[in-house]
């Protein structure tokens, strides 16, 4: 009885295998998107801007990478290095069939995860990409997908957990710690990711006023005074700068013109470039901003009504 005990896999061995296999695709999937934003910011493709010129949407794929990476992939390590303990504790359990099963459901569920990405490859290449863009993404499929099939299927093979393994665990450690920072280094400090964030709300929000503005003056047929007097005149929600709380500076202009002015952190074209990790071909001049103070000037509505 006692002999049989010693040979069976405990249900905590088959809890961290279930974990390692989770932990695993995770990774495996944030490191290659990871790889992929990384082509798409250094290579922009135009066949993939939309009208306005945006590559769209590659910063925000990547900030998850990066958030997943820097939380599961030291988890993924972790389980990895309590399964070898406690093989090295029990070496036999190595040898039992649950294990093999647990690996080989491991190879195959990543193989068919894995098809999927390279069939999207393949797609993104015949709708025209970049040949150099298909021939980076397919290599970093490749190896990353190699590197996975290629351990597992040696290390299932050994008796005994390899003294290769820590070597192997440092290497991955090394390139994924590497692409991390180079990413934290392409998308900027938080800190910076917040201006860019305010900077987008003043903008937001002077639009939201002149719509206001539009609105109040087809109403009253008059033009505002002030912006303090329209919100209390009207019960207008108007705006205000999201850090200081101060209201946006309004100054007529002429007879039939208004400027609404703020104060920005950067400048509009960097903000869309590293908003959306492309290239700009012909910026929005209506809302484009320097750093510092910027004024923009509109036209009243319904200007045959304005007293």
């Amino acid at each position: 009885m006692e002999e049989k005990k010693k040979h069976r896999i405990s249900p905590k061995l088959v809890f961290l295998h279930f974990l390692a296999i989770i932990f695993l695709y995770t990774v495996a999937g944030s490191f290659i998107t990871l790889l992929f934003q990384y082509v798409n910011i250094l290579i922009p493709d135009p066949v993939f801007y939309d009208s306005y010129g945006y590559y769209p949407d590659i910063y925000g794929p990547l900030r998850f990478a990066i958030s997943s990476l820097v939380v599961i992939f030291p988890c993924f390590i972790l389980v990895s290095w309590l399964l070898n303990r406690e093989y090295k504790k029990n070496p036999e359990t190595r040898q039992l069939r649950l294990r093999k099963w647990l690996i080989y459901f491991t190879l195959f569920l990543a193989a068919i995860i894995m098809t999927g990405d390279l069939v999207a490859i393949i797609n993104s290449y015949l709708n025209g990409e970049l040949s150099i863009r298909f021939a980076l993404k397919a290599l970093s499929f490749i190896v990353v997908a190699g590197t996975i099939f290629g351990y597992y299927f040696w290390d299932v093979k050994k008796d005994a957990p390899a003294p290769q393994s820590k070597i192997v665990a440092w290497i991955v450690s090394i390139i994924v710690g590497g692409f991390v920072i180079g990413a934290f280094v392409l998308i900027g400090s938080p800190g910076e990711a917040r201006a860019y964030r305010m900077d987008q709300i003043r903008v937001q929000n002077l639009q939201e006023i002149t719509y206001a503005i539009d609105d109040y003056v087809v109403v009253n047929q008059e033009k505002p005074s002030t912006l303090g007097a329209m919100e209390k005149s009207a019960s207008y929600n108007i705006s205000r700068d999201p850090i200081t709380n101060e209201e946006y500076e309004y100054n007529l202009v002429g007879e039939n013109q208004y400027e609404l002015c703020a104060t920005f952190e950067h400048n509009s074209q960097d903000e869309l470039e590293y908003e959306r990790g492309g290239v700009r071909f012909e910026p929005d001049k209506n809302w484009s901003h320097t750093a510092g103070h910027v004024c923009f000037t509109n036209n009243f509505k319904k200007k045959d009504l304005i007293k």
